[in-house]
């Protein structure tokens, strides 16, 4: 059994050495399982008109050290109250939240421990929880939680949440209101609509931003199944080399030109009498159109008609919003933030 004394007495009496040491392998070790429960519980707090009730399971590991220690986890929602005989909560802002257990009470190695929630709004997806909550003690380095990490699946490469329990509960969970008609789109749902829709309206022009100019001229097909067969003028083939990664290589032409003329990043691309041409302002608008001519093939098949795509950037600027109000990290733990510094 685990009794937490107050932070400050308990670390000065612990080498600072061995408390970390406890402390990342309660990290590695402990479970942590989010459920959403209901979208319509029987009641919310007064004032809410509307709220949901989810689930946080810890699993203390089978040998509990005497670290004493918080929990900081980021919750979208707004958490109005939780139900715990153990276990308190602290809104600190934003979306971060801090467990801490009550005073005078004790955690025992290998239990389960429920802490239930009630939030503000409604909990539609699993996706809205945030990964990467956080064992956190004064003097000691805070340590991501190992099964609160983010996953990838097998067939599809993106991002999972394995800490996050299936939505199962349709009636608990698809609605939030009497009123509320929503119906989960399922597999089998979406199977069932899209067979009744029939085939698939043909896309004409597959790339996305849809470009500034797209003119499908009459002409015969160029038939690119054969692969292409890169030339360039102008450009370094390695400062295109992600782009021209996508495309299948072989016999057909493909003309790649640096060209006066063009806006920054710009470019043109005409398939046409057999052959692929493109010119760019530069290696940026190159690689631009090599992806559009990429999606246009996934999009058509590897027979186009022909085609002039002219396009280039609207603004001399990109946006970038890096959210850094999530899992307690400033920019400097942010590689992206730092690559993106110079610009803004």
């Amino acid at each position: 059994m685990m009794t937490l004394w107050a932070f400050p007495a308990v670390l000065a009496a612990m080498p600072v050495g061995g408390a970390q040491a406890d402390l990342d392998r309660m990290a590695a070790t402990m479970g942590y399982r989010y459920t959403i429960l209901t979208n319509r519980p029987a009641s919310c707090p007064t004032a809410t008109p509307r709220c949901f009730d989810a689930d946080i399971a810890i699993t203390m590991p089978d040998a509990v050290p005497g670290v004493p220690f918080e929990i900081r986890y980021s919750l979208v929602n707004p958490v109005l109250r939780i139900d715990s005989d153990l276990f308190d909560n602290r809104m600190v802002n934003g979306d971060l939240n801090i467990l801490t257990v009550k005073p005078g009470q004790s955690l025992k190695p290998g239990q389960t421990y429920h802490i239930k929630l009630t939030a503000v709004g409604a909990f539609f997806s699993r996706n809205h929880m945030m990964p990467h909550a956080m064992l956190a003690a004064p003097g000691l380095v805070p340590r991501v939680i190992a099964a609160t990490r983010t996953g990838t699946d097998a067939e599809t490469g993106l991002e999972t949440l394995p800490f996050v329990a299936p939505m199962t509960d349709e009636a608990a969970l698809a609605r939030s209101a009497p009123d509320d008609r929503t119906v989960w789109r399922t597999p089998e749902r979406a199977f069932a609509l899209y067979a009744e829709r029939g085939a698939a309206t043909p896309v004409d022009v597959a790339i996305l931003p849809r470009p500034m100019t797209v003119v499908r001229p009459a002409g015969a097909p160029v038939d690119l199944s054969k692969g292409l067969r890169v030339t360039m003028q102008g450009f370094a083939r390695a400062a295109i080399a992600p782009a021209l990664a996508g495309l299948p290589m072989g016999t057909v032409p493909l003309t790649i030109r640096k060209q006066a003329g063009i806006a920054p990043e710009g470019y043109r691309l005409t398939v046409a009498d057999g052959r692929v041409t493109i010119m760019a302002a530069d290696a940026a608008g190159a690689s631009y159109a090599l992806r559009s001519l990429t999606q246009q093939m996934a999009g058509e098949g590897r027979t186009l008609r022909p085609l002039t795509v002219e396009d280039a950037p609207r603004y001399g600027f990109r946006g970038l919003h890096i959210d850094l109000a999530r899992n307690f990290h400033g920019k400097a733990r942010n590689p992206e933030a730092d690559r993106a510094d110079g610009g803004l």
